[in-house]
């Protein structure tokens, strides 16, 4: 549900429903910084991509000066104390608090706002009582300054009860052959873990991977998003190839290259659809798309999170 249409008894549901089944329930804020639902309509003449590269480049670079970066915190901070207290009195266990769509950079003020930062992630903890968490930047995270933000001046992140890194492909770096075969992949995550995990070290953090792979065919290393199922009058999308088995290796090879390391404290895979449409028979190529369910990737994931629940 979007933020602005779940009521109390919304949170109250889902809270009694989740803990009725054994689960925690954590709350993923799903403000926006633009309309997304004009996307859906761009799908139909296969514009998403363009769009939403235009909305960034507007919203990126909107100058942000000191004013600017200070005004942000103080409405983003009173909407985080409001849903803190509705889902306090539900009886959530997590807030995720990082916005999930064209997430606010600051440059040129990262000092600044890596200290609102921490105020705002100790005000939310304060008001709602429970583990909150925030998002480690793909690239920010992994290498430090990445030109439109130096992630070298962030630390705010370590004040969270729970950092979540969102995982689409294998970054280029360490990507070594075209080939997409399970001990490839296992190699190449296992590369890309290495740099992730001597970057918490040096933080003293622990990350929780979500991922989320494309099931086109090459997808995990392709290193691009204008490939959208909802696009799907896009002449690229058009021409992706499904490859289910694909993605099915690429959590597989994940979770392998997963084992043993102290500073990955879990997965959450990221794309369990609310239904099992299918396309052609519902215009959305979702067979390429990052959903897993009823696709064999489902049971790769439940195979290992089965074999996780009884050690």
């Amino acid at each position: 549900m979007r933020d602005e249409a779940m009521t109390q008894e919304d949170m109250n549901r889902l809270a009694a429903a989740a803990h009725a089944n054994g689960l925690k329930i954590v709350w993923k804020t799903s403000v926006s910084f633009v309309d997304i639902g004009k996307y859906i309509t761009a799908g139909l003449s296969g514009t998403i991509g363009k769009e939403v590269s235009a909305d960034w480049q507007r919203w990126s670079t909107t100058p942000r000066t000191s004013a600017w970066t200070r005004d942000y915190f103080s409405k983003y901070r009173a909407l985080l104390r409001e849903k803190a207290a509705m889902l306090k009195a539900a009886g959530f266990d997590g807030m995720f608090i990082t916005p999930g769509w064209h997430t606010p950079n600051f440059h040129p003020n990262e000092k600044e706002a890596n200290e609102l930062w921490k105020e705002t992630i100790r005000d939310t903890k304060a008001a709602f009582g429970g583990r909150v968490g925030v998002m480690l930047d793909t690239y920010g995270f992994m290498d430090g300054n990445v030109g439109d933000e130096d992630w070298t001046q962030y630390d705010y992140y370590t004040a969270a009860d729970d950092c979540y890194y969102f995982m689409y492909f294998i970054p280029p770096k360490f990507v070594t052959s075209q080939e997409t075969d399970h001990a490839t992949m296992v190699r190449e995550f296992g590369a890309y873990l290495d740099t992730l995990e001597q970057n918490a070290g040096a933080k003293n953090i622990r990350i929780l991977l979500i991922p989320g792979f494309f099931s086109y065919r090459g997808g995990v290393i392709a290193n691009r998003f204008d490939i959208d199922p909802l696009d799907f009058t896009n002449p690229a999308v058009k021409e992706a190839k499904a490859d289910w088995i694909g993605q099915a290796d690429a959590f597989d090879a994940l979770f392998t290259a997963t084992r043993g390391r102290a500073r990955i404290a879990g997965i959450i895979p990221n794309g369990y659809a609310w239904d099992d449409s299918m396309d052609p028979d519902v215009p959305p190529k979702l067979s390429i798309g990052i959903n897993y369910r009823t696709k064999p990737a489902e049971g790769v994931i439940t195979k290992w999170a089965t074999a996780a629940a009884t050690r």
